[in-house]
C-alpha cells in the first residue's frame, strides 16, 4: 500500500543528491512519463538547491497544478531536511533520505543512486514493516570475473570479489530493499543466481535523442575532411585523459601523415586541479606538429550539443582505465555510426566487443591506446554496411521513454509491496 497525498493520491519519494550530469537528467525523462501515464499518483522528487537553477524550465512545467496532467509531480529541495555542508557528505545521505521519507509520510522511495546508501541501509535501525525502498545500482561488478578478457586485469581479486559478495547478499535480502535496477544487461542473471535472489532486474539505458545543430562538424570547427576523434564528458585525471594524449603523442611520431587526417575535440568541464596540466599538453603537441587540430569546449554541454558532438564524429573514446558499469557514450556513438576506443575492462569493454562497437585496449597503457587508436582511425574510413547495422541494432535497445516507463513501474511496484 502507498501513503495518500493531500490530494487523495497515492504517493512515493524520490531523492536526487546530484545537480549535474546524467542522472538529473533521468528526472526530466521520469517526470514527463509520470505526469502523463500515472494517473492518481503523487512524485514528490527532492533535489539539491542547485537543480531548482540549472533546470528551472523543467521544474516550472510539472511545478504547474494543471489537469491536463493524469498524475503529479512535486519537486522539493533538500536543504529542507539537511544543510548543504551535511549533503555532501556521502555517509550522510541515507539519513538524508530517511528525513525525506518522513516529511513525505510516503511508505516506498526510490534512489536512483543506491551504490552510495547500501552500507547506510546495512546499518539502519530505522524499520518500517510498511515501508520499501527500491533503486538503481550502477556499479555491480561481481559477474566481471566471468569476462573473457578478466585475467588480464584481474579486478575484482577473490579477496574483493568475496567482500562485496557478503555485502550485496546481505543487502538484498534486507527487509527494505524491495528491488534493485541495474543497466548492465549481464549481471541480474549471475547476481539473482548466486545471492539466491530475484530482486534485480535490468534497466533499459535512456538514449539522448535531442536533435543536433545542422551543420555539427561546423559547430565544433572540425574540416568534413578530418577523422574527428571526441573525448566527451567531465575531464579529469581518472578517465584516461593523459594516457590518451601520451599516446596520441607517439602515433604522431610513427605516422606522421595522420597529423594532415585527424581532428581531437575535447568537450566537457575540465576539472580545476588538472587543468593547468590538461591545458600545457595539449599546447606541447599543438606546437609539436601544428597541423594537429584540437578543439577544446570547457563547458557543461546542452543535450543539443551533446547530440551535435556525436554526429560531428568518427571515434568516440571510452578510455576509463577502471571505469565499473555503463557508459551512455556507448548507444550515443552507436546511434550516429560513430566507433568506440574503449577499454577492454569491464561493462564497457564487454558490450564493445560483443556488438562490434569499435576498439578496445588497456586503457592504462599509452603504447596501447596508440595501437588501438591506429587500427579505429582505420576501422573509421571504411565502415561496412554491416557495420552499421550492428550499430543501429546496439542502439535500438536503448529508449528514453522504455527508461522511464520502467522505473515508474519498478515504483510503483514497490509501493504495492510496502504495507502493514
Amino acid at each position: 500500500m502507498s501513503m495518500i497525498s493531500a490530494r487523495g493520491q497515492s504517493a512515493t519519494t524520490y531523492v536526487e543528491f546530484g545537480d549535474v550530469g546524467h542522472r538529473p537528467i533521468y528526472i526530466q525523462h521520469i517526470a514527463k512519463d509520470f505526469v502523463q501515464q500515472a494517473a492518481g499518483w503523487q512524485l514528490n522528487i527532492w533535489v539539491p538547491e542547485g537543480f531548482f537553477e540549472t533546470y528551472k524550465e523543467l521544474i516550472t512545467r510539472y511545478l504547474l497544478d494543471s489537469e491536463d496532467f493524469p498524475g503529479k509531480v512535486v519537486f522539493k529541495s533538500l536543504s529542507e531536511v539537511m544543510p548543504l555542508g551535511d549533503l555532501k557528505n556521502v555517509s550522510r545521505h541515507w539519513e538524508a533520505i530517511c528525513r525525506c521519507i518522513v516529511v513525505d509520510g510516503s511508505t516506498s522511495c526510490f534512489v536512483p543512486y543506491l551504490d552510495t546508501v547500501v552500507k547506510g541501509i546495512m546499518r539502519s535501525n530505522w524499520l518500517r514493516k510498511d515501508f520499501r525502498v527500491s533503486g538503481l545500482l550502477f556499479r555491480p561488478f561481481l559477474h566481471y570475473r566471468t569476462f573473457p578478457l578478466h585475467h588480464r586485469k584481474k579486478w575484482p581479486s577473490l579477496r574483493m570479489w568475496l567482500k562485496a559478495y557478503i555485502l550485496n547478499y546481505l543487502f538484498f535480502h534486507h527487509p527494505l530493499v524491495a528491488e534493485v535496477l541495474t543497466l548492465d544487461m549481464f549481471a541480474p542473471p549471475y547476481y539473482n543466481r548466486i545471492l539466491r535472489t530475484d530482486k534485480m532486474r535490468y534497466l533499459t539505458d535512456y538514449l539522448m535523442t535531442a536533435v543536433p545543430k545542422p551543420d555539427a562538424r561546423g559547430y565544433f570547427n572540425i574540416p568534413k575532411d578530418r577523422v574527428c576523434i571526441a573525448l566527451f564528458g567531465f575531464i579529469d585525471g581518472r578517465k584516461g585523459t593523459f594516457e590518451f594524449l601520451r599516446a596520441l603523442d607517439q602515433v604522431l611520431v610513427e605516422q606522421p601523415q595522420l597529423g594532415d587526417e585527424i581532428a581531437i575535440v575535447f568537450a566537457g568541464q575540465i576539472d580545476r586541479e588538472i587543468r593547468e596540466e590538461f591545458i600545457c599538453r595539449v599546447e606541447h603537441l599543438s606546437q609539436k606538429d601544428e597541423r594537429v587540430l584540437v578543439e577544446i569546449r570547457d563547458k557543461f554541454l546542452t543535450d543539443e550539443e551533446v547530440s551535435t558532438l556525436f554526429r560531428a564524429s568518427d571515434i568516440a573514446c571510452a578510455l576509463y582505465p577502471n571505469h565499473v558499469g555503463m557508459s551512455g557514450q556507448l548507444t550515443l556513438a552507436a546511434l550516429n555510426e560513430c566507433l568506440v576506443l574503449g577499454s577492454e575492462f569491464g561493462l564497457v569493454g564487454e558490450l564493445i566487443r560483443r556488438f562490434d562497437l569499435g576498439v578496445t585496449c588497456d586503457s592504462t597503457v599509452p603504447s596501447a591506446i596508440a595501437s588501438a587508436l591506429c587500427e579505429v582511425i582505420k576501422q573509421s574510413k571504411s565502415l561496412t554496411i554491416e557495420r552499421k547495422k550492428k550499430m543501429k541494432n546496439f542502439a535500438s535497445l536503448y529508449s528514453s521513454e522504455r527508461f522511464a516507463r520502467e522505473v515508474r513501474e519498478c515504483m510503483m511496484r514497490t509501493a504495492s509491496a510496502a504495507g502493514p
